[in-house]
């Protein structure tokens, strides 16, 4: 009777309904394609280039997105809708980030 009752609190455990605590978030973009061009100075410590983004929106009422990258100052982001949905966004960095980038679609 012991052993049963070990059995079934093991199952009860095991069954707990909350989420993890490290979940990915919902993608609200499908990324086809990411062209990185930098450049490295290791005297200075910095990395400086850019980085192309290529997507399509998942949903045809996107209005903004988020891009989580860490250490980066973004200097000059630029959108360029292209072919059908596909939408290339341009990014221009130097090493030290500030904050995630927001990319707004008008």
């Amino acid at each position: 009777m012991r052993y049963l009752f070990l059995v079934i609190m093991s199952f009860l455990y095991a069954a707990d309904n909350d989420a993890p605590l490290n979940r990915t978030r919902d993608r609200e973009i499908d990324v086809h394609h990411i062209k990185i061009d930098v450049s490295v100075d290791i005297e200075a410590g910095s990395v400086y280039g850019h980085v192309v983004h290529t997507f399509s929106p998942l949903s045809s009422s996107l209005v903004s997105f988020e891009l989580d990258a860490d250490d980066m100052n973004i200097r000059r982001v630029r959108i360029k809708i292209r072919i059908s949905n596909l939408i290339t966004l341009v990014v221009s960095c130097i090493s030290g980030w500030i904050s995630p980038l927001d990319g707004t679609i008008r």
